[in-house]
This record gives C-alpha cells, structure tokens and sequence, in this order.
C-alpha cells in the first residue's frame, strides 16, 4: 500500500479529532497490514466522570482500481451516563470525499444537546452557515436521533455584549470564544459581579432563541445533574469545522 495512501487515512483520523500518534493510529497500521476487506477500530474517552464517549470507525477495501485503497466511511459516536447504565445517545456520521464530516468533539457536543455551526451546502450546491441541533425525541430513518439544521442568524458577539465577561476585552480573546461556541463547545469564562468580585463559569450558545445561556441557568430538571465540563481531551483541529459538509449530512 501506498505510503501517501497511509499517511492520508491517518490524517483524517487527526482532522476528524481521533488524534495523532495515538494507540488508534497504531491499530490503523495493524488492520492496513493484514489487508482484510473491511475492518472496524474503537477508541473511548471518559469525560467528567459522569459521561464516556465511544466512537467505532469503519473502514472498507476499495473495488477495482481502488484494491489498494481504503475508505474510511463513517463513524458511530456512543454518548453514555454512567450513573444511569443503559442510557445512551448515539449518533451515525458519515465522512464525505476529502475527509469532510462532523468532528468526534463536534459529535460529543451535539450528543450533549448543544448546538455546533459549520458550513453547509444545500441541495442548490449553495453554501450556508448554518447551525446543527439533534432531536433527540424524533428519529431518523437509520434510527438516529433527527439532526435539524436552524438557519436563522445569530449574532454572537451581540449577545455576549450584554454580558460582563472580563474576556471580551481583547479582540483575541473574543474571537477565540466565539469561535469556540460556534464549535458546541461549553466555554470557561470569568463574568464580574455587581460587587466587583469575579466569578468563573460555563456558557453555550441557543442560537434558536438568540441567547448565551450560563450553565448555572438550566432547569430544575438539570439543576439536580452536576454541571457538564469540556472534554480537553477530545481534539479539535484548527480548520476543520471551515470545510464544507452535505446538507444530507446525518
């Protein structure tokens, strides 16, 4: 097999979140070397000790001209709870040709009921920014949860304007944050209190209600729930959620 061939599934396994150098990439190398026609690789990551996301990859022999090619096709990202075994969230995420799809950390977010902005093509070849959003209460013909796309305008730094955020005093660090929401991340900032003390705290963007929501704000059903943290070990590289995806994108 050709080392450029290699060396390309390894880096979507990098632009996807997956990693590099990691015990991942050495069971890619042990499946590339025994040439089945078709293989699976699992990898897990335990978050905030109360949740752990798995991700199973498919990967498949090409046919014809392409049997020394193979394709990493798709993914299965497994949110599970783990004071509540048997609970779990799964969602299916198909790669597109040049490695394009939504990324494992992306994923963990949406899982999470966040919502994660990319770039869209519609059906009309036009491309769109608009925001993904899983439905968890409605399903998908492959049985995952809906994946809806809201495609009203949400402007962050509007919203996190009317907010004492010590952060948003350097252009830097605005646009790290913004960017960072954007991305479905759950976001660390410091807000000022009226006393002039300075508190740290969560926040995420509803762009459906055009809102920065702070974690210490969710409902009676969620207040009984310990606060979700970022998962630092989920990997996000720097331009992926810049690459275009499909609007049948599951």
């Amino acid at each position: 097999m050709k080392t450029e061939h290699v060396n390309f599934l390894h880096e979507t396994q990098n632009y996807l979140g997956f990693g590099v150098n990691t015990p991942l990439n050495n069971a890619l190398d042990e499946q590339l070397s025994r040439k089945p026609k078709a293989f699976t690789l699992h990898t897990e990551v335990s978050c905030d000790g109360e949740t752990m996301i798995e991700a199973t990859l498919f990967f498949k022999r090409g046919k014809g001209e392409y049997t020394d090619r193979y394709f990493f096709n798709k993914y299965d990202a497994i949110l599970r709870f783990l004071d509540r075994p048997g609970e779990e969230r799964k969602l299916t995420v198909q790669i597109e040709r040049n490695r394009r799809g939504i990324t494992f950390k992306q994923a963990f977010n949406l899982l999470q009921g966040r919502y994660v902005q990319r770039k869209v093509v519609d059906q009309n070849s036009e491309t769109h920014d608009w925001w993904l959003h899983l439905e968890f209460k409605v399903r998908a013909v492959n049985g995952n949860p809906y994946l809806r796309y809201y495609k009203g305008r949400f402007d962050q730094e509007q919203a996190l304007a009317a907010y004492p955020i010590r952060e948003l005093a350097t252009p830097e660090q605005k646009d790290r944050i913004c960017r960072s929401l954007r991305r479905g991340n759950l976001q660390l900032v410091t807000f000022r209190h009226a006393n002039g003390s300075w508190q740290s705290n969560m926040i995420y963007v509803n762009p459906e209600k055009q809102l920065i929501c702070n974690v210490g704000e969710a409902t009676s059903a969620d207040r009984q729930r310990k606060p979700t943290v970022p998962v630092t070990q989920l990997l996000e590289f720097d331009k992926a959620d810049d690459d275009e995806i499909s609007e049948k994108a599951p």
